[in-house]
């Protein structure tokens, strides 16, 4: 693996994004595994950020794939919130509860609010079984990486009972969670996976028919 210079990844995010095939492929497989660690990239992130958050993924250095997402999230949690109220002016006011308790440090709130508005904005099927999900999103008109991750089993939504297995390295997991299983989730970095989850919701569900045309 190349070093993760600010110019290799330059040239890299223009090389994949010359060719969408190779470029969606290598997202969408690199994103699931990323999901297996409790985080999800947001639409906002620029391609070369995601790029080197995947090739850390690549390379099984998570601390450094973490530290971009937890940044990321961090410094950019004011214009989410205002992006994601302007979206969803319906949920106003618990998406505004929700970043209020993150602000707080009521972590163990903003982590259940931000789970749950995720899986509103999917139509209450995101942690559904998996038929229903596949069939919900059959109704989308959403990129190929919301199906290659969403429809595959992940840390987020694996039966709780699995959830020390080798495959799932994130112990945030909504059932465990919203049922009040686990009581030990009420933390930072928990309730930023769990906003990455709503952002990655919000920024990909349904996002062909929310483009601007291109006549």
């Amino acid at each position: 693996m190349m070093n993760l210079t600010n110019d290799n990844i330059t040239q890299l995010a223009k090389k994949f994004t010359e060719n969408d095939k190779i470029f969606n492929e290598f997202q969408n497989h690199y994103s699931l595994i990323l999901a297996n660690y409790g985080w999800y990239i947001s639409g906002g992130m620029r391609v070369a950020s995601i790029l080197e958050i995947h090739f850390h993924i690549k390379d099984k250095k998570i601390n450094k794939a973490e530290k971009i997402l937890i940044n990321y999230y961090k410094n950019d949690i004011r214009r989410i919130n205002d992006k994601l109220v302007k979206k969803y002016l319906d949920r106003k006011a618990i998406l505004e509860e929700a970043f209020q308790a993150h602000k707080k440090g009521m972590y163990f709130c903003s982590t259940m609010l931000f789970l749950s508005q995720a899986d509103g904005i999917c139509g209450s099927k995101l942690f559904r079984d998996k038929k229903h999900l596949k069939a919900y999103l059959k109704t989308q008109k959403s990129p190929d990486i919301i199906n290659a991750v969403l429809e595959k089993i992940s840390s987020i939504d694996v039966d709780t009972r699995q959830l020390d297995r080798s495959n799932y390295f994130s112990t945030l997991n909504r059932h465990g969670v919203m049922h009040g299983l686990h009581y030990n989730f009420g933390h930072e970095k928990n309730s930023l996976k769990a906003l990455s989850l709503l952002c990655f919701i919000a920024d990909f569900m349904d996002r062909y028919n929310k483009l601007p045309s291109s006549k």
